[in-house]
């Protein structure tokens, strides 16, 4: 699978934002009327209604609330965006592995270093480091 592009981030990552807020649930509550035995489904979080159903089993326009436009949105492009986030963070670990084994080997022959702990122990420091400088960085920045 090929990388996504920022572009397809910034889309998959607005649809998000612009969706109701989660976690979201998928609920069917039965109701026994007269001597129907009715389930209605439900998605929502919380606090909202994402969409229901009514006292049908399925959406019908005279019955239940429709997603808005955004949840709708959100709804239908999510399962192209949820396989290719998967396969995307995949990617990404895949690639942190290689580049941590790389830098093992480079610090392990360059230091005295003989356990995985000792390695992610110096590990941590740099990315401390690296973190401080960052910090560092944006206050130059902001002073500018």
């Amino acid at each position: 699978m090929q990388r996504l592009t920022d572009e397809q981030l910034a889309e998959i990552r607005k649809r998000a934002e612009a969706a109701t807020p989660g976690p979201w649930v998928w609920e069917k509550f039965a109701l026994d009327e007269d001597d129907w035995d009715t389930e209605m489904p439900w998605l929502g979080n919380a606090t909202e209604s994402v969409m229901d159903f009514g006292d049908c089993e399925q959406y019908y326009p005279t019955q239940g609330t429709p997603p808005n436009d955004a949840d709708a949105e959100f709804i239908a492009h999510a399962r192209q965006d949820v396989p290719k986030l998967l396969a995307e963070v995949a990617r990404l670990n895949r690639k942190n592995n290689l580049y941590r084994k790389a830098l093992r080997s480079a610090v392990m022959g360059a230091v005295d270093i003989t356990s995985e702990e000792e390695f992610d122990k110096l590990l941590a420091q740099v990315e401390a480091e690296i973190k401080y400088e960052k910090k560092c960085e944006a206050l130059r920045n902001a002073e500018d």
